[in-house]
């Protein structure tokens, strides 16, 4: 009975020996092959095609900023960008990024070179909530006139001559005989026509 315990506790200790080499392996194996994998719905830790091109043809070190919202029941889900640059410009050795924050504008600045990539959401439309809509209503409108803007209407360019149908020629075929002879007169003629069939 002994001997049986002690051999179940031998193979115990030699499977857990085991799990743990086959684990530490896996991790150097998986350490030196470098692969990442961005498992977020929006992709946001991934570089996109376009962007590792350029990365791959500078030759000075890059320096990447993340932005993204930060909050106490932060959660995978509910982590993205809290606002997208509203403007960009490049000047001066640097790259001038201005972005539309909750209550203020936001300009960050970065060396040249830097990468500016979009995100899949570009050219969207952004919806407005209800709260926007109840302030535009309340908002003055302004009503503009040609002359306003300084510009004359243009010429008409399209002329409505009628709007009847197009006259068609008629055969003006007329039937005679008793009421049977002009009505197999009449099928015979539009079988002629190929309106009836044989």
């Amino acid at each position: 009975m002994q001997k049986k315990s002690l051999q179940t506790i031998l193979y115990s200790t030699a499977g857990v020996v085991v799990m743990l080499v086959i684990l530490i392996a896996f991790n150097f194996v998986a350490g030196a092959a470098r692969k990442r994998l961005d498992l977020t719905q929006e992709k946001a830790y991934t570089l996109s095609a376009g962007t590792r091109a350029i990365l791959k043809k500078l030759d000075t070190p890059v320096t990447i900023r993340f932005y993204c919202t930060q909050s106490e029941a932060a959660t995978p889900e509910t982590v993205y960008l809290k606002g997208y640059a509203r403007k960009v410009e490049a000047a001066d050795g640097v790259v001038r990024c201005e972005r539309s924050m909750d209550d203020m504008l936001e300009t960050v600045e970065a060396p040249l070179p830097a990468a500016v990539t979009v995100v899949s959401e570009i050219n969207e439309p952004r919806i407005p909530g209800l709260m926007q809509i109840m302030k535009a209503k309340s908002k003055p409108m302004r009503v503009w006139s040609l002359a306003d803007l300084g510009v004359e209407a243009p010429a008409p360019v399209r002329e409505v001559v009628s709007n009847l149908a197009e006259e068609q020629d008629r055969k003006h075929i007329l039937f005679e005989g008793t009421v049977a002879e002009q009505a197999d007169a009449f099928v015979g003629a539009l079988i002629r026509e190929g309106v009836l069939g044989r």
